[in-house]
């Protein structure tokens, strides 16, 4: 077929990403689970050939969906928040939040929120809206879980890596 173009590598991110927002705007953590589940084969049957040898400065560049975000007060994912992190090879940071549940979205309840990182060692310090955050992280697979404080109150948060 003429004028068919497959999509590849970050077009299919793309899309992907923006698909998977659409779930968590639905604010149902089994809808949301399951538009992943529902997404993840799209990702996984199209090449990487568009960021081939490209290897990422730290282990945490990539996408990730909270699974739990554990305050004093319980879990915010269990309450009906979603949060999506993509952390950016070059620094940048960006939280799509969804049924924000701590006040970090304002006006809220769903917010996007961009910034810049930087580590060492295991510990990820984020500038965002002229904030500093530091929290330490570590990760072991697919799964990274970020310890600190977040507007005074101690907070872990526990990701699945999604890209």
């Amino acid at each position: 077929m003429t004028g068919f173009r497959p999509l590849r590598g970050a077009n299919v991110k793309r899309l992907f990403v923006k698909e998977l927002e659409v779930c968590m705007r639905i604010r149902g953590n089994v809808i949301a689970g399951l538009c992943v589940a529902a997404l993840l084969p799209l990702v996984a049957a199209c090449g990487d050939d568009d960021i081939q040898g490209n290897v990422p400065s730290s282990p945490v560049v990539g996408t990730w969906i909270a699974r739990s975000l554990e305050t004093p007060n319980g879990d915010a994912i269990e309450e009906g928040m979603s949060m999506i992190a993509t952390v950016g090879d070059a620094g940048t940071i960006s939280f799509n939040i969804y049924g924000d549940q701590l006040g970090i979205c304002n006006p809220g309840p769903d917010c996007n929120l961009t910034g810049t990182w930087t580590s060492t060692d295991n510990t990820l310090t984020i500038d965002s809206n002229n904030q500093n955050t530091t929290v330490s992280y570590s990760i072991e697979g697919d799964s990274m879980t970020w310890i600190g404080t977040l507007d005074g109150q101690q907070v872990e948060i526990s990701f699945n890596r999604i890209l």
